[in-house]
């Protein structure tokens, strides 16, 4: 297990978390994105909300059905230190009151696969799209999830991805390098 040092938060009982970015294995199931209900593990980098996680090459992960990468989000350590969320954290893993919890912790128990499966590269290419044709409207969550930013309403991927399209023009395109262009290509061949 890799850890790095983040911000320490301010809080009254720093004994009650732990605020390092932690990478460890954590496995997953979702008929949606793996297409069966097997576990599949996958290296994540877990940060405060959002991991980073990639696929670990085994049995359990063909290439073919399973993602590279993946964005997970869950609640950031502010919004379960002191709630009802930590109380059924420490109880999921199993962790005494008197250990601190991490990041991974929080993951685990509440962490939300973006149901479309885009890794982070991806939505970064769809954002700085969106940011340079001005269409502030195109919001995409920490899980990798879309929304609409004038009603907040939850958009599917192929219809925030039909509306990008339809509003860039030639010079939004031409902005990107080849590599990201490619990966925005794959990225809309993924939901058709």
């Amino acid at each position: 297990m890799e850890v790095q040092t983040l911000k320490h938060y301010d809080m009254a009982d720093t004994k009650q978390y732990n605020s390092v970015v932690v990478t460890d294995e954590i496995y997953f199931s979702n008929k949606t994105i793996f297409g069966d209900m097997d576990a599949h593990p996958y290296m994540c980098e877990c940060h405060d909300g959002i991991a980073y996680c990639t696929r670990i090459e085994c049995d359990e992960n063909p290439v073919a059905t399973t993602p590279q990468k993946f964005l997970l989000g869950y609640p950031t350590m502010c919004e379960v230190i002191g709630t009802d969320r930590e109380n059924a954290c420490r109880e999921f893993r199993n962790i005494p009151a008197v250990s601190p919890l991490n990041y991974h912790d929080i993951a685990v128990k509440y962490g939300r696969i973006g149901k479309w499966g885009f890794n982070s590269e991806e939505l970064n290419i769809m954002d700085k799209l969106a940011r340079s044709a001005k269409m502030d409207w195109f919001v995409t969550t920490t899980e990798g999830n879309f929304r609409d930013g004038e009603t907040g309403k939850s958009m599917t991927a192929r219809k925030a991805l039909k509306d990008l399209v339809e509003g860039l023009a030639d010079e939004n395109l031409d902005a990107l390098e080849k590599p990201d262009l490619i990966a925005f290509i794959r990225s809309l061949a993924s939901i058709l």
